[in-house]
């Protein structure tokens, strides 16, 4: 598969400022990320609030700078270019913000809004216009031009944010909890949408959620963040199946469908205390402070990344130490789970 975008290696710090004379000391927050998106691939990268994913994020468009690592977007290594060489690349890449509310500008029409990024584009002004209002059209808002975002409800103006993210024919758009500030039947039609454009643009998706539920319908492959590193990744049925991680499973017990109609088996893991403090991850595996299965070795050495048969991988000691519970415990759990939510859902397959 060609990849449209390569993260190898990538940390992201902060600058923070402690003691008397107020000396700057880097935040590390996402540590030594790797990952790759393909083309026309959903990847969704899920986790709790505070553990690095909108940072990873802005730092692959470039809008963070980066401690240690490489990022490729469409074949070209961005890494290092200033910001005058890396304006060309941009357009391979746009951002579809959480809130639909404020990211876009209330004294602009819908069509000024999406012709916007076609400026930089050798278009006339009516080629420019007759884009945008094609664009208006393919993501559902035909005949809407000259209205302005107060005017729209809240899936309408995320339909909007999307048609100007596709402007300028990225080969990859960031989802940033897209669907988060919208209910229900919206968030089903967005999702709905970013499949239908992603079959017929083969356009690729890093897709940022906290809910699994929206993960399940749209992502080829998930990436589970925890504390500023990934700890699991797989395609999406085999890590929901068969999750690797305790810290996965925990997620997955956290879905409401599965809390409202649980098996006698598929109990709840419900987390005690807080993420740890970025920049200052507890030793050994950063999930021992709040994993139900920890163990002695947990608290004192890293785990290391191990892939399995199934396809999926992750960190955990669980699967290395001999551990009574072990890959079997954490696989019937995840089928005790997610066969109650197919059950409350009325399906049996993602």
């Amino acid at each position: 598969m060609t990849q449209v975008l390569e993260v190898s290696e990538m940390s992201v710090s902060f600058p923070r400022r402690s003691g008397l004379l107020g000396k700057s000391q880097p935040l590390r927050v996402v540590e030594n990320v790797s990952f790759e998106v393909g083309k026309g691939e959903v990847v969704a990268l899920v986790g709790e609030s505070g553990s690095g994913k909108s940072t990873i994020a802005r730092a692959v468009l470039r809008l963070l700078p980066i401690d240690n690592g490489r990022i490729t977007l469409a074949d070209v290594d961005i890494t290092t270019l200033s910001q005058r060489a890396l304006r060309p690349h941009r357009r391979n890449a746009q951002l579809v913000f959480q809130d639909p509310y404020s990211s876009l500008d209330p004294s602009m029409t819908a069509i000024e809004i999406v012709e916007e990024p076609l400026r930089g584009f050798a278009m006339s002004r009516e080629e420019r216009l007759r884009s945008a209002q094609e664009l208006l059209a393919s993501v559902g808002l035909a005949g809407v031009e000259g209205r302005y975002p107060y005017e729209f409800s809240g899936g309408q103006r995320q339909r909007i944010a999307i048609a100007r993210a596709l402007a300028p024919r990225p080969a990859l758009i960031i989802c940033d909890e897209p669907v988060s500030a919208l209910d229900l039947s919206t968030q089903n039609q967005i999702i709905s949408l970013l499949d239908s454009l992603r079959q017929s643009l083969g356009v690729s998706y890093l897709f940022i959620s906290h809910d699994l539920s929206v993960v399940r319908r749209i992502a080829d492959r998930v990436l589970v963040m925890y504390a500023g590193e990934i700890v699991e990744e797989g395609p999406t049925e085999r890590v929901f199946r068969d999750p690797v991680h305790p810290y996965t499973l925990a997620l997955l017990s956290a879905v409401p469908a599965v809390v409202g109609d649980r098996s006698k088996h598929a109990k709840r893991i419900v987390l005690e205390g807080d993420l740890p403090v970025p920049g200052a991850p507890p030793p050994g595996c950063r999930f021992h402070t709040r994993c139900p299965f920890a163990m002695d070795v947990c608290r004192s050495e890293v785990p290391a990344w191990t892939e399995f048969d199934h396809g999926v991988s992750g960190r955990c000691h669980l699967h290395t130490s001999g551990s009574t519970l072990g890959f079997s415990g954490l696989t019937q759990f995840a089928e005790d789970a997610m066969a109650s939510t197919d059950r409350d859902r009325g399906q049996t397959s993602i």
